[in-house]
């Protein structure tokens, strides 16, 4: 029988960990505004560091999700872009409001004694309804020709080699979701990531590039998915 990983409260992985996010909001030349999120940084915090502090260099992994959902910052302001402006390279990382989906990463930073980990998504845009999230990338793409809003964009290609530097052995863990709609991004990012070294994923059966996500449901479900992708990335 598996072991079964501790399932750290909320309330104490929010005094261990800091999560800080790059948010801007992009003015289309329609007019439209769309409001992003490029990338999510979870850090030890430094009281919580055995050697009194210090500084934290490269990430122990580099997880890939879906998209931000209803990530929002803290505090700290919001860039405001134009379509043009990509790829983004300087990024004011503000203090964010953690969710569901980063606790269960935290829960596998506390259990591996990870002190660093980024995440990306196969699109920026923060809508937490999947379907609506599908349905927007669609429009933006159809109706207005707005292609850069994933990092895996061909517009943004030395912004995504950036955020992929990391420790040497660490993995890239792509947990995006089974949701087949997702196709067309997943086939983006698949080709990065293959190029940049190791990846795992709890893949769906019988499909190749469906990575289960972090934020399932009933609660055993969550925990299921916690002591797979522990035990996953303890083989690799």
């Amino acid at each position: 029988m598996q072991n079964r990983i501790p399932f750290v409260l909320a309330s104490a992985l929010k005094r261990k960990y800091a999560v800080r996010g790059h948010f801007y909001n992009v003015r289309l030349s329609s007019g439209l505004l769309v409001q992003c999120r490029s990338v999510l940084e979870i850090e030890l915090r430094p009281q919580a560091h055995q050697d009194g502090g210090a500084k934290i260099l490269l990430p122990d992994a580099v997880f890939v999700m879906m998209n931000p959902g209803s990530s929002e910052p803290l505090e700290g302001t919001i860039a405001n872009i134009t379509e043009d402006a990509f790829p983004i390279t300087q990024k004011q990382l503000v203090p964010t409001k953690p969710d569901t989906t980063q606790y269960q990463v935290m829960r596998i930073m506390s259990f591996f004694g990870w002190e660093y980990v980024r995440v990306l998504n196969l699109s920026d845009l923060r809508n937490p309804n999947s379907s609506k999230f599908l349905n927007e990338v669609r429009l933006l793409e159809s109706r207005n020709q707005f292609f850069a809003h994933t990092i895996f964009s061909d517009e943004r290609t030395a912004e995504l080699s950036s955020a992929m530097i990391r420790k040497g052995d660490a993995p890239i863990v792509c947990a995006w979701g089974v949701n087949t709609g997702l196709s067309p991004l997943i086939n983006l990012a698949i080709t990065a990531i293959k190029c940049g070294g190791r990846y795992v994923g709890l893949a769906k059966s019988e499909s190749e590039h469906l990575f289960r996500h972090p934020l399932q449901r009933p609660q055993r479900a969550k925990q299921e998915w916690l002591d797979d992708m522990c035990s996953l990335l303890g083989k690799n």
